[in-house]
């Protein structure tokens, strides 16, 4: 079972996407900030994590640069999320090593349908 860490600070988006993952056969652990984020990631070794851009503590942009400097967690794909539909958010992600990009709100299909094509 593939292992999901849902990192967002606002708690209904957090249980939702949450509830749906678990649903569709995964395993799922949150964080609420991005200090939550790296600790969790550190102790859960996911094999996923969908990152919230606009984090506490640290946003979801460093997070995913700490991520990606570790070589023990930069094999770990990050998706980010992000209420922000601006082109200029959309075209951060790849240069930060993102494998996707999903805009809030998102239809749950298209999560799993980005999920999916990594996961291959």
């Amino acid at each position: 079972m593939k292992k999901i860490l849902v990192v967002d600070d606002e708690p209904g988006f957090v249980k939702i996407a949450g509830l749906r993952l678990k649903y569709s056969g995964y395993e799922v652990v949150t964080a609420v900030d991005g200090e939550e984020a790296l600790d969790r990631a550190r102790d859960s070794s996911p094999d996923l994590i969908l990152l919230d851009i606009k984090l506490p503590k640290r946003n979801g942009f460093e997070v995913c640069r700490i991520l990606k400097a570790d070589p023990v967690l930069s094999k770990i794909p990050v998706v980010f999320c992000s209420a922000d539909a601006t082109t200029a958010i959309a075209q951060e992600a790849p240069r930060f090593g993102a494998a996707g990009y999903l805009i809030k709100p998102f239809e749950h299909e298209e999560m799993l349908e980005i999920f999916k094509n990594i996961f291959g």
